[in-house]
């Protein structure tokens, strides 16, 4: 049909038996999130950090979504502040699946560990969008040497884990 079909992930475990779901993180700045998208509305407790004070929560979803009030300078959402609310929470261990402006993000305010980054025997235009929004990077000589600490192969797809620090 040529129309591009909105990405609606629901972040929570499939295909395994398990006896709970993980907490599902959004960080969502103006508070955005669809009313119906599946992150607010399957099982399992849903927390949205958000920048936007004028949220209607009743609106967005039900009693399993929680909202964290969490300004940043920029009108984005503080993840330094976020990430103490996650350590609040006893969240020990975080997986973030982003675009590149969280990502960048994540990795400008030094919060990030390990990055693990899948590739597909795939070539992209020019025009097709980065992984990280990173700005201040504008020659490799910008550029910190990343230790790769492991690749595998799944399919015709690869994984790597690199070192963010």
């Amino acid at each position: 049909s040529g129309t591009v079909q909105a990405d609606d992930p629901a972040l929570d475990v499939r295909h395994v038996d398990t006896p709970r779901q993980p907490l599902r993180v959004v960080v969502d700045s103006r508070f955005s999130t669809p009313a119906g998208a599946q992150v607010l509305t399957r099982q399992g407790t849903t927390l949205v950090a958000t920048a936007n004070q004028d949220y209607e929560y009743t609106d967005r979803a039900g009693d399993n979504v929680d909202v964290v009030y969490l300004p940043g300078d920029d009108g984005r959402v503080n993840l330094a502040g976020l990430m103490s609310d996650l350590a609040q929470r006893e969240v020990n261990e975080l997986l973030v699946e982003a675009g590149p402006t969280l990502s960048g993000a994540m990795l400008g305010a030094d919060l990030v560990d390990e990055v693990l980054l899948y590739m597909a025997p795939r070539f992209l235009g020019s025009e097709a969008r980065g992984m990280f929004d990173l700005p201040w990077i504008e020659r490799l000589s910008d550029c910190a040497a990343k230790e790769v600490r492991d690749v595998r192969q799944f399919g015709t797809d690869f994984r790597f884990t690199v070192s963010a620090r």
